[in-house]
């Protein structure tokens, strides 16, 4: 079984006079990683690496970021992997500290910033699911809402009709609305 994490999570801590602070989040979408790596890079301007993974559905990634080549990245996400972890990313920010730490020693930092988040998160089997938009005429309302809450489903988003309204609505992928 696959799992998440049900909330960001920090973690810092220096070796050798460089500054580690690793963050792990639960993300959808390629477009909630778009906007985890802008808000590090603009909360951490100064950083001089801001390294990450992540793994989306059956999609995995990551990036040294300027630091040597399978330094960075790699260790992150096999963090990630090790807690058999979809939908979230990790980012490691290093602000460094003048003392160079070697191939071997980023590998070990950067692992152990993405391994010490992962611990400070509450891990929940990962659901897969699926959005639908449905049009619900008013007088279906109560069924439609019944049925919502008994598959476990979220509204997303609702525009009002004349006669009905449109939801567009997150389900599990096992599950179907019936009207």
């Amino acid at each position: 079984m696959k799992y998440t994490i049900k909330s960001p999570a920090k973690f810092k801590f220096k070796e050798k006079r460089s500054e580690f602070i690793s963050f792990a989040e639960p993300v959808k979408s390629a477009e909630d990683i778009r906007k985890v790596l802008q808000q590090y890079k603009q909360k951490f301007p100064d950083a001089r690496h801001i390294c990450y993974a992540y793994v989306l559905d059956d999609k995995e990634y990551s990036s040294d970021a300027g630091e040597p080549k399978g330094s960075a990245g790699p260790p992150i996400l096999a963090a990630i992997k090790k807690e058999d972890l979809t939908n979230v990313i990790v980012v490691v920010i290093r602000y460094f500290g003048g003392v160079k730490l070697g191939v071997r020693g980023l590998i070990n930092a950067y692992g152990y910033a993405a391994q010490k988040v992962l611990e400070q998160t509450e891990k929940i089997p990962y659901i897969p699911t699926k959005k639908i938009s449905i049009e619900v005429p008013y007088n279906n309302l109560n069924r439609f809402y019944y049925q919502l809450n008994k598959s476990k489903g979220k509204i997303l988003q609702q525009t009002s009709k004349d006669n009905s309204i449109d939801f567009l609505v997150e389900l599990p992928e096992e599950e179907n609305l019936t009207l």
